[in-house]
């Protein structure tokens, strides 16, 4: 259990909880894509995030510098999605990231997906442990680790959610 690790971790269950949302409600994922000219159907859309959780899942479990590289390029490639829109000015108001859930591609989504695919690839580089491996070693400490790392997962999702203040002159 390392620094580099709780960054993996986090930005897993990331992964996996927007993978859900996006199974249950592909629409607004189909709506961004089909904005930035992409492929869009929702089985596209359910097919990829059936990945993500398959891909969270196995990197909780298993580990591996492999799997935690495939989770940074997702995050990358998330980073990359909504700065494309963002730079070419395309009307969307919610990346679809979340399923259901408005989640406007804002400069700070960008800043998280990025922080998360930078501690992702820290951690593929560090190789830590899977979080598996560490409940059967030391599962107090595992445990203890885990409810930190769900706070740092389920604060970068509300950042994620939160809509920026308007801020106006005076």
């Amino acid at each position: 259990m390392t620094v580099a690790g709780g960054f993996l971790d986090a930005a897993v269950l990331v992964l996996i909880a927007t993978g859900a949302l996006k199974l249950v409600e592909p629409g607004y994922t189909t709506v961004a894509l089909r904005a930035m000219g992409l492929p869009s159907t929702a089985g596209l859309v359910r097919a990829g995030a059936a990945f993500e959780v398959l891909l969270g899942a196995l990197t909780l479990t298993v580990g591996s510098p492999v799997l935690a590289a495939l989770v940074a390029a997702s995050f990358a490639a998330f980073s990359l999605f909504v700065l494309a829109a963002r730079c070419r000015g395309v009307p969307i108001t919610s990346c679809g990231c979340l399923g259901w859930v408005d989640t406007p591609p804002t400069l700070r989504h960008v800043a998280i997906t990025t922080i998360a695919a930078a501690g992702c690839v820290w951690a593929a580089v560090d190789d830590p442990e899977a979080l598996l491996d560490a409940f059967d070693r030391r599962p107090g400490a595992a445990l203890g680790f885990l409810v930190v790392v769900a706070l740092v997962a389920a604060v970068a999702l509300r950042l994620l959610i939160e809509r920026p203040v308007a801020r106006t002159r005076r």
